[in-house]
């Protein structure tokens, strides 16, 4: 155990002392960073030339000749600046099944988001009709709408348009309008607004009371669903790239060099081996740490909007730490069999893409997490840490099947130790061409 202590620091302590390994672990997120801005700024900047654009070209306002009296030009151009329904929007928040603190925030957001814009005349008032259709010939008007005297009785109105060929012009809004003042002259504003929305007092009452309130809250149902097994697979994709490229050429350079034989004069294959795979481990958490630590915030709100409890990440960081030795194992293993980073990838790759299985079938033991294709996954021991997650953030997974999943991922481990150890005595030892299978197999017999 001590000789594995003394392989493992110096792995650790090798790379630590790198500056390449320092560079790449603070550069690569602030190269990222900068991407992301730079990205950022240039579709702010063409939102901008686009919003600009729009405004070299805004559409002339209508006219309203309004002999019945019934429009209000101040209230109409402030509903067609927006047509957003903050108070609906605040109500919809209310029912979020988040914290109190969530919503507030939400909230502050919505309404900052949504304020009126700039003041602009979509609609335009003209006492006549004649200077209102002069107007529309000099193409300063869209349209001209002329309500009769006797409006409130007929119902009569007229649009003037300059052609058949101009698009059909919109009087929805205008329109709604109408039919609030024409309400509020027969009865009281608060009862105009019980017409429009009679459902607004609405009692919701659920015979089983785990089921969502609202679509809302089931979208973000599916949102954590999917949440928890993508970030697993993004965590074990980071690490392994950054730690396979240093452990295969590490490992290339100490057979090519021949230290690797003045190592084994010390040292037997198993304890280099499983050195090898703490020390760069430990080299990887070291990194992963770091880039995780600009997105404690992040996750923190997540945990707090999709109520993701210590148990939950307790089990993540279990599984994830799991399965990325047992793969790192497995690739030290057979990696060690190539006499470079391409031929060591065509040995171990297989495994890796039987570990991201579950990533192609995930809709699938999501759509039925007590199916077979997901027990199946759960229990094999490549693919047992993303398909566990995935079916945790369904909540369909037991106590019982999570630690006999674990367990059995613990024992693969275990295995695969002794026969990526086998196989990176036979590996580190071999010089020439890459042996093919059926070569592997005869020098596992021999050996």
């Amino acid at each position: 155990m001590d000789k594995v202590k003394v392989v493992a620091m110096r792995e650790l302590m090798t790379h630590l002392k790198r500056p390449s390994f320092w560079w790449m672990t603070f550069g690569m997120p602030i190269l990222l960073l900068a991407l992301g801005l730079a990205i950022a700024a240039i579709s702010a900047f063409a939102i901008a030339s686009s919003d600009d654009d729009e405004g070299e070209s805004e559409e002339p306002p209508m006219a309203v000749v309004d002999h019945a009296g019934l429009v209000n030009l101040a209230q109409l151009n402030s509903v067609a600046s927006n047509d957003v329904d903050v108070e609906d929007m605040a109500k919809v928040l209310d029912e979020l099944e988040v914290r109190d603190s969530i919503k507030d925030w939400l909230k502050k957001r919505v309404f900052e988001s949504f304020q009126p814009a700039e003041a602009r005349e979509f609609y335009r008032s003209y006492p006549d009709e004649e200077q209102a259709e002069a107007d529309l010939i000099k193409d300063e008007l869209s349209a001209v709408l002329i309500l009769d005297a006797d409006f409130r009785n007929t119902y009569h109105a007229r649009l003037i348009q300059r052609d058949r060929k101009e698009d059909r012009v919109s009087v929805r809004e205008i329109e709604a309008h109408l039919r609030d003042n024409l309400l509020a002259e027969l009865v009281s504003p608060d009862r105009v607004r019980l017409v429009k929305r009679p459902l607004t007092d609405l009692e919701r009452t659920y015979l089983d009371p785990t089921t969502p309130p609202d679509e809302l809250n089931r979208i973000m149902e599916g949102i954590k669903v999917y949440l928890l097994p993508l970030m697993l697979i993004m965590m074990m994709l980071f690490a392994l790239l950054g730690t396979t490229d240093r452990m295969i050429r590490g490992m290339v350079e100490e057979k090519q060099n021949r230290v690797i034989e003045v190592l084994l004069s010390s040292v037997s294959a198993d304890q280099l081996m499983a050195g090898k795979v703490l020390g760069l481990g430990a080299v990887g958490m070291v990194q992963l740490v770091i880039w995780n630590a600009g997105v404690i915030l992040p996750m923190g709100m997540l945990a707090g909007i999709f109520k993701l409890g210590i148990g939950t990440w307790l089990v993540f960081g279990v599984f994830f730490v799991m399965g990325y030795f047992l793969l790192a194992t497995i690739i030290l293993g057979f990696g060690s069999l190539g006499a470079n980073l391409q031929e060591a990838g065509q040995w171990y790759m297989v495994f890796v893409m039987l570990a991201l299985s579950p990533m192609f079938m995930l809709p699938n033991i999501l759509e039925d997490p007590t199916g077979l294709i997901a027990r199946i996954l759960t229990y094999f021991p490549l693919s047992a840490p993303i398909t566990v997650v995935a079916r945790l953030g369904s909540e369909s997974i037991g106590w019982w099947e999570g630690t006999l999943s674990g367990l059995v991922l613990l024992g693969s481990i275990v295995i695969a130790i002794r026969i990526s150890a086998k196989v990176f005595r036979i590996g580190i030892l071999m010089t020439g061409k890459t042996p093919n299978p059926i070569e592997l197999w005869r020098a596992w017999r021999h050996s």
